[in-house]
C-alpha cells in the first residue's frame, strides 16, 4: 500500500523535471546556426569616489559590463565563421573580445 505522500511527491519531482525540460529546449530554423557563448568579465575601481560619482552603484555598474561585454561578444563573433569559434581561433576571439572590452571601459572612464 502507498502512501499518498509518495504519490505527491511523485508527481512534484515530474512536474519540476518537466520545467526544466521545457525550459532546456528551442527551436532552431534550418537556415540558422546557433551557437551559446558564456563569458564573464571582472572589474577593478581604481578610483571609489569617481565611481561613485559617475555610476552610482555595484548594481549599475554590473549592468554597464554586461551590456558593454555582449556588445563586444557580438561585434567579435559575428565578423566570424562558426568554424572559427569552435575550432580554429577561439583564444585569438577571446583576446580581441577582451581588448575592445578594456578599449570601451576605459572610454567611459567609469570602471
Amino acid at each position: 500500500m502507498r502512501s499518498p505522500i509518495t504519490g505527491i511527491v511523485a508527481l512534484f519531482v515530474l512536474f519540476v523535471v518537466l520545467i526544466v525540460g521545457y525550459s532546456s529546449v528551442f527551436t532552431v530554423s534550418q537556415t540558422e546556426q546557433v551557437l551559446v557563448v558564456d563569458a564573464f568579465a571582472r572589474y577593478r575601481i581604481k578610483n571609489a569616489l569617481r565611481f561613485y560619482q559617475s555610476i552610482g552603484s555595484i548594481q549599475a555598474a554590473n549592468i554597464q559590463l554586461t551590456t558593454l561585454l555582449n556588445a563586444s561578444l557580438r561585434r567579435v563573433l559575428g565578423e566570424v565563421t562558426f568554424i572559427t569559434v569552435v575550432r580554429d581561433q577561439r583564444e585569438a576571439l577571446m583576446a580581441r573580445i577582451r581588448e575592445q572590452l578594456d578599449k570601451e571601459a576605459r572610454r567611459m572612464n567609469t570602471l
